[in-house]
């Protein structure tokens, strides 16, 4: 493309940039775009702003900084994006204060926040264990008449998941239904799971029906948390029962399904039933792990069932994994 006559106009290099940025390959296109002055492309903002998106991404808020002086000595307008994206940056880097008083700046010299900016601001919070804060903001947004979608609200129900507040996280979720943001697939995983991780199991299901209801089809996150948390319980007959399901409904259960499984039925000590399980997964072309493998083995060897344990493993090593290898296959 930089040997092509006539070059490419900047819009196909920011296009090709991009590309390489969603590739996480940073380093490879600052040294592109460092290259770009010498043949000729010149600088315009979305240039500049993928520019300040890589040292961020490289934890280089500093040199982010040192682009956006760029930006203004050239007398580009500051856009929305160019904000949010190194608001980003000092949320990486951990620099949260600075980043709320950036914040700030933008609502009075600069462009205003938009949902984007606010989902940032929630998601850099949260990481830093700023959940409850998170929250205040969204309510201050809201009162500012600022339209907020399900990714926004998304994030911080999930930092409250995470901090073990299910009560308050399913009151955000109530609060957006009301205020109309109608929640995705993945806001509703975060709660299912959330539930089930304090086993109120009964509650997941409810949220399950409210989500089906509102023409959200679980995917095969959905379905895992519930088979993990149901072997969790000891009860994997109801856990294949959802397996069962979730074939029904098109989606095929993946290693993270079956090694649920599998782990609830060695726990119920019925290893017969964990053998027929790791057959019927191979012959799903469903590849087994070294998590699967290791239950199995572990489960037998207790049982004092060396024989079988041997085979197991003798298997395992013929599908290229090494015991209690906690890499690939070879």
């Amino acid at each position: 493309m930089i040997k092509a006559s006539p070059l490419p106009s900047s819009r196909d290099f920011n296009l090709l940039l991009g590309a390489i940025v969603r590739m996480k390959h940073y380093s490879t296109a600052i040294r592109l775009i460092e290259r770009l002055p010498s043949l000729g492309v010149e600088d315009d903002v979305v240039l500049l702003t993928i520019w300040m998106n890589c040292f961020c991404r490289l934890r280089r808020v500093d040199l982010g900084l040192s682009i956006l002086g760029r930006i203004f000595k050239l007398g580009f307008p500051i856009t929305v994006v160019t904000s949010s994206t190194l608001i980003d940056g000092l949320f990486i880097q951990g620099k949260t204060d600075q980043a709320l008083r950036f914040l700030d700046d933008m609502g009075r010299n600069g462009p205003e926040p938009d949902e984007t900016t606010y989902a940032i601001i929630a998601k850099g919070l949260c990481k830093a264990g700023n959940t409850g804060l998170a929250i205040e903001l969204l309510r201050d947004w809201e009162e500012r008449s600022c339209r907020l979608g399900s990714f926004a609200y998304g994030i911080v129900i999930d930092g409250l998941c995470k901090e073990g507040l299910i009560t308050e996280a399913l009151r955000l979720h109530g609060i957006m239904s009301k205020k109309g943001v109608k929640p995705n697939v993945v806001t509703y995983n975060t709660l299912i799971h959330g539930l089930c991780d304090v086993g109120q199991m009964e509650d997941a299901l409810i949220l399950l029906k409210e989500m089906t209801s509102g023409g959200i089809q679980p995917d095969i996150f959905t379905y895992n948390s519930l088979v993990h948390y149901l072997c969790k319980l000891g009860q994997w007959k109801d856990a294949t029962v959802w397996m069962e399901k979730m074939m029904e409904a098109g989606i095929e259960p993946d290693v993270v399904t079956y090694t649920s499984v599998i782990q609830g039925v060695c726990n119920s000590g019925q290893l017969k039933e964990s053998q027929r399980l790791l057959s019927h997964m191979v012959q799903s072309r469903v590849m087994p792990n070294v998590q699967t493998f290791n239950i199995l083995v572990d489960a037998h060897c207790k049982e004092g069932m060396l024989v079988e344990a041997e085979a197991i493993i003798n298997r395992m090593i013929q599908l290229g994994w090494e015991p209690r290898s906690r890499g690939g296959a070879n």
